[in-house]
């Protein structure tokens, strides 16, 4: 997922523009219906990565991966981390030229772990909502 983003933010930047905005629109949505369950933790998750996508969408860089991981686990309020630090166990004894992938793979793996935990709901799950948004913006995911 993010791999694609990176590409189109590449090939297309005004196309990334505007997915990843609708990404923040849809995910804000989530936010409000979840708030609205009484689903405070999925609500804040939410509307912290609806923040970095709308940033994302306002700057052209790619979203905060931090962040997003830090949204994703759900269980990491307060204190900085830094940037290589995201990981999940995966042995990464990477150099700098493999951030980035290795940061995508991080980033999956928290997905799916968020993914298989206690979300049921598509329609609050993060990772169901970016595919579903790249998927009808033409972006195909596991190509």
């Amino acid at each position: 997922m993010l791999s694609e983003l990176q590409q189109l933010q590449q090939s297309n930047p005004t196309q990334y523009q505007q997915v990843t905005q609708q990404i923040s629109t849809n995910l804000t949505a989530a936010a409000q219906q979840a708030t609205s369950e009484g689903n405070t933790t999925a609500a804040s998750q939410l509307t912290q990565l609806a923040t970095d996508f709308s940033n994302a969408s306002s700057s052209g860089q790619l979203p905060n991966i931090q962040d997003l991981a830090q949204a994703m686990g759900g269980h990491h309020h307060g204190g900085h981390h830094h940037h290589s630090s995201v990981n999940l166990g995966s042995s990464s004894s990477s150099d700098s030229s493999s951030n980035s992938s290795s940061a995508s793979q991080s980033l999956q793996q928290l997905l799916s772990a968020f993914q298989s935990s206690s979300v049921q709901n598509d329609s609050l799950n993060p990772m169901s909502i970016i595919s579903q948004t790249l998927e009808s913006a033409g972006i195909t995911s596991g190509s």
